[in-house]
């Protein structure tokens, strides 16, 4: 497994992350979103900060980015992305069951997307079970009809 040691020694963190949440705004989050969220998330957000991870030599074809951010208006990223991610994974999904095959957040087992990457590709947690630190990883493809699961 990777974890976050892993990440920082390959990437090393800034040396002053631009940390725009404290403890009390991702509490905050919480009580909007209705749960927690897995602790390698938060701890890999006060890591690095705001911001997106990049290839030096792709830059413009290889990012991802990670749905958190200031929950002070007039942006959060978490609480503007994942409901514009979750709208369009629905849509999708009506349209063609199969190319997203799990349920989406708030149905029992849902996916609720946390980043996303420039090919198309969501990250997304699947929902379930009360201990969010074990929750699924999906990557999913969904205008391919493809995903993976962690785990």
């Amino acid at each position: 497994m990777f974890g976050l040691e892993e990440l920082t020694a390959v990437l090393p963190p800034p040396v002053r992350p631009r940390i725009t949440m404290t403890d009390a705004d991702w509490h905050q989050l919480y009580g909007q979103i209705g749960t927690r969220l897995p602790g390698d998330f938060i701890q890999t957000y006060k890591t690095y900060g705001d911001g997106f991870f990049y290839s030096k030599t792709h830059r413009m074809s290889a990012s991802v980015s990670l749905y958190a951010g200031a929950l002070a208006a007039p942006f959060c990223a978490f609480c503007v992305h994942v409901p514009e991610r979750s709208t369009a994974l629905r849509v999708i999904k009506e349209k063609r069951p199969k190319c997203v095959p799990f349920p989406l957040y708030w149905e029992p087992g849902g996916l609720l997307p946390w980043g996303r990457a420039t090919n198309e590709t969501d990250l997304c947690w699947r929902v379930r079970g009360e201990l969010v630190d074990n929750w699924q990883v999906v990557v999913l493809r969904a205008g391919k009809g493809e995903h993976e699961t962690s785990r």
